[in-house]
């Protein structure tokens, strides 16, 4: 009777993997691998909504006191007061946008990056693209 080893040596020695063995891609550039002299404006009209924490405790004292204003009266003066301070920071923000400053704290506009990549121009790229 013969051994497994021997059926499986007669047709010759096993070969090592070669999953390991990495095989050289050349990347192919579809587009210059360089940067933009602008940004797009997508997705810059996504705005926080202001006072959500005061308007719901708002919105939940009237409902306990079935709509009476007179007894949620510091609530809606929260609320107000919130809501005035919110109106005066946009109003502070869009005139240092105007001015073409970056307000601290949050992103700057898609039209305050692109004066600086004008004033900035990316070098001109010599890569040659082949299709």
């Amino acid at each position: 009777m013969t051994r497994l080893t021997q059926i499986a040596l007669a047709q010759g020695p096993y070969k090592k993997f070669n999953n390991y063995k990495k095989e050289t891609v050349k990347y192919r550039h579809l587009l210059p691998p360089v940067l933009r002299d602008f940004v797009s404006s997508r997705g810059e009209n996504i705005k926080a909504v202001p006072c959500l924490q005061e308007l719901t405790v708002m919105m939940s004292c009237w409902k306990d006191n079935d709509f009476v204003h007179s007894k949620c009266s510091k609530q809606i003066q929260d609320f107000q007061n919130c809501w005035t301070a919110a109106e005066e920071a946009a109003k502070m923000a869009k005139v240092a946008e105007m001015k073409g400053h970056v307000v601290a704290g949050e992103r700057p506009k898609a039209k305050t990056v692109n004066a600086m990549l004008k004033k900035y121009p990316q070098p001109k790229h010599s890569i040659n693209i082949k299709c």
